[in-house]
């Protein structure tokens, strides 16, 4: 678990505003059509928040914004590249920057072509300028989250997991889906949606 603690930082949040228009992040909404161009993937930011979040920044001029308080599963097209979370600024603190430490758990990769889930970030009130934080494990959430909502995406886009260490989920949810299509499952109804047992 990781603390974070509040900096003052107008220069900062002036900065953020230029940086937001350079990115080339977008948002993917629900229905919404996306056609990745070479260098792009879509990167899943999964997070449960106890506060609502104006930004948070990942390096390289990227950016998302606009993340609600609560559990919630977002999707961006982002440039492929090894990225960590840098800092995150809150609603209801604007001009505070929260640091995010340099630690591994923070690194994550957006690989061309795939739907890059590099896990969940839980964060917590820890006091006024202070959130308690910790990266967790929900590939299997978030695919069914993804299966349900971005159905379209999921059958055009392989999910990978693009965060610290390795998991394995993805591939092996993958194999047995398609094990599954060939024994005739889609025939009998099987489709993205169905986690294989």
């Amino acid at each position: 678990m990781s603390h974070w603690r509040g900096v003052a930082s107008a220069t900062a949040s002036a900065a953020l505003v230029f940086l937001l228009g350079c990115t080339g992040v977008f948002p993917v909404e629900p229905g919404g059509a996306v056609a990745l161009e070479a260098s792009q993937g879509i990167f899943v930011v999964h997070i449960s928040s106890e506060v609502e979040i104006a930004s948070m920044d990942f390096g390289f001029g990227g950016s998302v914004k606009g993340l609600p308080a609560g559990d919630h599963i977002a999707l961006f097209v982002v440039r492929s590249g090894s990225y960590r979370w840098r800092q995150l600024e809150l609603v209801e603190a604007r001009g505070v920057r929260f640091r995010i430490p340099y630690e591994d758990e923070w690194k994550f990769r957006v690989e061309p072509g795939h739907i890059n889930y590099a896990g969940m970030i839980i964060l917590e009130r820890n006091g006024w300028l202070s959130l308690s934080s910790r990266h967790v494990d929900r590939t299997a959430v978030a695919i069914t989250d993804l299966n349900e909502r971005f159905p379209e995406l999921v059958a055009r886009y392989p999910v990978a997991y693009s965060g610290p260490g390795r998991n394995v989920f993805p591939e092996h949810y993958r194999a047995a889906l398609s094990q599954r299509r060939a024994d005739g499952g889609a025939a009998a109804g099987a489709d993205a949606g169905d986690v294989p047992r």
